[in-house]
């Protein structure tokens, strides 16, 4: 997958999730819209303000006001290609307006 590279800093809004190995930092790098469900792109930090090239990809709602995250089940290979694709699209989007500039 091509790495977004930028001049400037990035900040990201993060969170952090609880996981078997324990709490790990996240950032959020783009909310995607597939199918009217929401999902969100997150990486993890693995340094003090770097973010790896790993994907995860979450369900995102907002119930009674707060937001939830929910798994892409393993039997859902069709919605996991769906917001993959979503992604790269918008990946490819961002490569093509950086090389515009």
């Amino acid at each position: 997958m091509a790495k977004i590279e930028k001049d400037e800093l990035v900040e990201y809004t993060t969170l952090i999730l609880s996981l078997e190995e324990g709490d790990r930092e996240f950032a959020i790098i783009k909310e995607l819209s597939v199918d009217g469900q929401t999902y969100v792109a997150l990486s993890p930090f693995v340094g003090a303000d770097e973010v790896s090239d790993d994907i995860y990809f979450y369900r995102y709602d907002i119930e009674d006001g707060e937001p939830t995250l929910g798994v892409i089940p393993d039997d859902a290979d069709d919605e996991f290609e769906a917001v993959a694709d979503a992604y790269d699209e918008w990946l490819d989007e961002v490569m093509f307006d950086q090389m515009s500039e």
